[in-house]
């Protein structure tokens, strides 16, 4: 990967910051690899307001018909598999946050024979992408208890997601904290801070995985917040199915 002189310069600076932290415990000394450094690089250049989402669901948020995700009648998997190809995207267009070429591409696997199968199918998807469609799919997740909650411009999905969790209801010291930690960690992996919320499940446990996540490598964070984004696609999906 070719990289300019002064961003060498950079790279070198960030590893001889991570090679310091090395010796005060808190990181594992490994090297950022140049393509990935000038892809976070390339991504930090790009305007870093969140990309307008087209999907339904945050045409639906945003006028407040309904923040109760769990109130959508749920498929079983015989009606899931006798779905028409346009209506199988419409339903799971949102599962991977803003993306929905993820449902675009598993609609060529119906039928499927589970619904574990059907979740394994997007998982898979995720997983053999390219380092620069992961990077892009991260950066559509929104900020936790950030600016497009507080204007109900979120995804349906996600404005229930962080509600669950009380991330609407913050104190101002709270939503300062979670803010501040926002900002350092977008600033150095260049995406923001996603995380299955409803697995953390309390603010508390939420502060504290960016505060630990936040020293990781970013080949490392890369891996970590895809991984998030499948533990919250399989729950989107598990709340559209009926599992009876």
């Amino acid at each position: 990967v070719g990289m300019t002189y002064s961003q060498m310069q950079a790279a070198r600076h960030l590893n001889r910051e991570r090679r310091k932290s090395v010796k005060d415990g808190t990181s594992s000394g490994e090297q950022v690899s140049g393509e990935l450094y000038l892809e976070i690089e390339r991504i930090k250049s790009v305007k870093r307001n969140h990309k307008k989402c087209t999907c339904t669901s945050v045409v639906n948020a945003s006028n407040n018909v309904s923040n109760l995700v769990p109130r959508r009648t749920k498929l079983t998997l015989e009606q899931l598999n006798a779905l028409p190809v346009s209506e199988f995207h419409k339903t799971f267009e949102n599962v991977v946050e803003c993306w929905p070429e993820a449902a675009i591409f598993c609609s060529a696997m119906l039928p499927f024979k589970s619904f574990e199968a059907m979740i394994v199918t997007f998982e898979n998807y995720l997983h053999r992408l390219s380092t620069e469609n992961k990077l892009r799919i991260l950066r559509l997740h929104p900020d936790l208890a950030g600016r497009l909650l507080d204007v109900q411009q979120l995804t349906e999905e996600s404005s229930y997601e962080q509600s669950s969790v009380g991330l609407d209801k913050l104190t101002p010291e709270d939503k300062r904290k979670i803010t501040a930690l926002n900002e350092e960690y977008k600033l150095k992996f260049g995406f923001p801070f996603v995380v299955c919320v409803r697995e953390a499940s309390k603010f508390e446990a939420i502060l504290r995985g960016i505060t630990e996540r936040v020293n990781n490598r970013p080949e490392q964070e890369l891996e970590t917040g895809i991984n998030e984004v499948k533990k919250i696609c399989r729950l989107r999906i598990l709340q559209l199915v009926n599992q009876l």
